[in-house]
């Protein structure tokens, strides 16, 4: 009689993912370690069964897309609604918006002093050339108008 060696395989049995509730993981906004933590594998794992099982790997990408989808479904209905913040965040992801850019400039106050100084000295010279330019205006006008005199 012949004997039949029947050997039970040893090991983990192979994992199966429960792709609905990847899917729902991952709509949460969990990465891909806080995944692979749920479903109770390490995160090499997770890799190695996302290259290996496509719909492992769609059912992550498919749950990520339902959960930006869900928040921007909010976000939008707030600016709609009138909600400020929620518009200004809308139109700066969505259309371009961007913060006028304000570079500041500092001085010490030494470096202040001396730009006041300057501006009060080109202040002063300027008033000095209006002063002479206004007097010898009337200088010139009231010598004309004694010449004229004279004439007639």
């Amino acid at each position: 009689m012949e004997r039949i060696h029947t050997r039970k395989k040893r090991g983990r049995k192979p994992w199966i993912p429960d792709l609905t509730k990847v899917e729902v993981l991952a709509s949460q906004g969990l990465t891909n370690e806080q995944i692979a933590a749920c479903l109770g594998i390490c995160e090499d794992t997770l890799y190695t069964k996302q290259r290996q099982l496509t719909e492992f790997s769609e059912a992550i990408k498919k749950g990520r897309a339902s959960g930006i989808q869900q928040v921007s479904n909010v976000l939008f209905e707030a600016a709609l609604a009138g909600n400020v913040t929620a518009m200004i965040f809308y139109l700066k992801v969505r259309a371009g918006w961007k913060e006028p850019i304000v570079t500041e400039q500092k001085h010490s106050r030494e470096e202040l002093i001396g730009m006041i100084e300057q501006e009060i000295e080109t202040l002063a010279e300027r008033r000095a050339r209006h002063k002479v330019h206004s007097n010898m205006e009337n200088y010139l006008s009231k010598d004309c108008s004694y010449e004229l005199e004279s004439y007639q």
